[in-house]
């Protein structure tokens, strides 16, 4: 038997999933049985429609992720990739708030996703962090970044997964010389 609160929760969630499935032509090609998504806003099915591949919206923090894959659809390809990230992270922030759900879980996953995502350019030698992003972290001094080698990462807690909402606030930043041997690490 499974979880009655979960399976009302997503009950709920898959009435409101199904208003943008049907608006912006959008089927699930997978469901994902982790915390994690695809939007495959590239590729149309043979009915025409744009894949996802999504978790079930059984808690907060996996439909996030659903609304999340659902602006890549509607945004199509944006660069750089930080920006569509950040896009999409505040739309599902957004469309959890409309709704009423709680948003404490994502907003910590976001801030997780969107530093990891510009530590992710800023080690390939980008050069710029969008202002969108530089104003919503604005306690973050992304100019100390440049020529470094910056790591956003999960702290883990034994017996519990890394994409385990339960770990979301667990948020740290190392930023490193090019050589890795001089290395700051703060928490986030």
């Amino acid at each position: 038997m499974g979880n009655p609160e979960k399976e009302i929760f997503e009950k709920l969630a898959m009435n409101i999933l199904k208003k943008y499935f049907r608006q912006y032509k959008i089927v699930v090609s997978k469901w994902r049985t982790t915390s994690s998504g695809c939007a495959y806003n590239f590729k149309r099915n043979f009915d025409n429609k744009w894949e996802i591949e999504i978790p079930r919206p059984t808690d907060e923090d996996r439909l996030g992720v659903c609304f999340h894959e659902i602006k890549h659809i509607i945004d199509g390809r944006i660069k750089p990739r930080t920006l569509s990230e950040y896009r999409c992270d505040q739309f599902a922030l957004d469309k959890l708030i409309e709704y009423g759900y709680d948003t404490t879980i994502h907003k910590q996953r976001m801030k997780w996703h969107i530093l990891h995502m510009v530590a992710k350019a800023n080690n390939r030698r980008a050069k710029n962090v969008p202002q969108v992003i530089r104003n919503h972290y604005s306690e973050i001094n992304f100019d100390n970044w440049v020529g470094k080698k910056v790591w956003v990462g999960v702290r883990k807690i034994k017996g519990i997964s890394l994409n385990n909402p339960k770990c979301w606030h667990n948020v740290y930043m190392q930023i490193s010389s090019d050589n890795w041997q001089t290395r700051e690490v703060f928490d986030l």
